[in-house]
């Protein structure tokens, strides 16, 4: 094989091996499929929801368990919520900063609660929104695009985290 024939066949393979990477989402570039972004759109919403109501657990919850529950919502969630959001960044993809009517009715629904009400309202909101969670983020799992895989890996532990410490407090509370 001549020298030229031998630089067009290495050309050919790493050209056909990068467009197979890119198939396979194994990249850090590229648009997101239209499913991917509705997934990232949603999660960021649920991400700045747990951090906003964890700051209003922070300040309006009377038990202590709820307080510092709330202190590792804003904590975790506020890291996993920057992390999607590079994500999302690198794939030019513009995520919102503010909460969408849903989201910000949550909110304002637990915020109406008197301090007795708000405690078990917050817990079952926690609890139900980990639920949810649990199984958006499994279903992302078989995205293909890498960099939203490895985030649902990485953050699959920690939603379940949660949850069974959202129940463990519900629980200690009950009892």
């Amino acid at each position: 094989m001549s020298k030229v024939a031998h630089h067009v066949y290495f050309g050919i393979v790493v050209w056909s091996l990068t467009g197979l990477l890119v198939a396979r989402g194994e990249t850090g570039t590229g648009a997101l499929a239209a499913r991917d972004k509705k997934f990232v759109l949603n999660v960021v919403q649920d991400g700045m929801t747990e951090v906003k109501l964890g700051e209003i657990a922070r300040e309006r919850a009377t038990s202590p368990l709820l307080k510092n529950f709330g202190e590792e919502m804003i904590r975790d969630h506020s890291r996993s919520d920057d992390n999607l959001k590079n994500i999302a960044a690198q794939k030019s993809l513009v995520v919102p900063v503010v909460l969408d009517q849903q989201h910000q009715g949550t909110i304002d629904a637990l915020v109406k609660l008197n301090e007795s009400q708000f405690d078990s309202a917050y817990l079952d909101q926690m609890i139900e929104g980990h639920k949810k969670a649990l199984k958006t983020i499994s279903a992302e799992q078989s995205t293909t695009d890498g960099d939203l895989r490895r985030w649902t890996v990485d953050n699959l532990t920690m939603v379940k985290s949660h949850l069974d410490m959202a129940l463990q407090i519900k629980d200690k509370i009950a009892h």
